[in-house]
């Protein structure tokens, strides 16, 4: 049984990437810190860094998650996601926070 138990735990781990697409231009955000802390339930959140390329990639059994993403110069959000096994790459949109993008314009400009 515990044989079992394990064989379906391999077999259902899915690997999942999601890349952050800024909502007003829709190309990649590169260059800026993304963290996203992955809230799985009856679990310690996980938490998640972009890399180079504006995604991050983990691995989950869960049929559903959520994400608590921050950044300096976008809105702190909340998404919730139904992971599908053949769609394991999916873009998520945030949207800017023009307060944040102004101070670190007028900030980066001295």
């Amino acid at each position: 049984m515990g044989i079992l138990f394990v064989l379906y735990k391999i077999i259902n781990t899915q690997t999942y990437h999601f890349t952050f697409i800024d909502s007003d231009t829709g190309e990649v955000i590169l260059n800026t810190r993304i963290q996203a802390d992955l809230i799985l339930q009856g679990e310690t959140p996980e938490t998640f860094v972009s890399d180079n390329n504006g995604g991050i990639t983990f691995r989950t059994d869960q049929s559903s998650i959520r994400l608590a993403v921050t950044s300096p110069c976008y809105r702190q959000d909340t998404i919730k996601r139904i992971l599908k096994k053949f769609n394991r790459h999916e873009n998520i949109r945030l949207h800017s926070d023009p307060y944040a993008l102004m101070i670190q314009y007028f900030h980066t400009a001295i």
